[in-house]
């Protein structure tokens, strides 16, 4: 080999080897652009979530809330008899058998 032949052999390498660093350079910007969009897309999509999500949980509770207040609305509309303040006080009743209540109604 002449040195004719090493300098074109080196010109040669060294233009294989920056085409392959210049494709290699353009494969990671794509994938790195890739990675990017997918992530923003991933980003957006959990916000948008996050935000469903509160929003629902804060529905769910104000119905909760609106339940909960119609029920204690209808408890204090029903006539429950008083209880006396001391149980004590309250009547005594005889202890009641169910057979024995059986056998009388048959």
């Amino acid at each position: 080999m002449n040195v004719i032949d090493l300098f074109y052999l080196k010109a040669t390498l060294k233009a294989v080897v920056q085409n392959h660093l210049e494709h290699q350079r353009n494969s990671v910007l794509q994938f790195m652009t890739y990675f990017k969009t997918k992530l923003v897309v991933q980003l957006e999509f959990t916000r948008v979530t996050k935000a469903v999500v509160l929003l629902k949980a804060a529905w769910k509770a104000s119905l909760w809330q609106v339940d909960e207040a119609s029920k204690r609305a209808i408890l204090l509309k029903k006539d429950f008899p008083r209880m006396p303040a001391n149980t004590f006080d309250a009547p005594r009743r005889p202890p009641v058998c169910w057979a024995c209540c059986r056998t009388a109604s048959s």
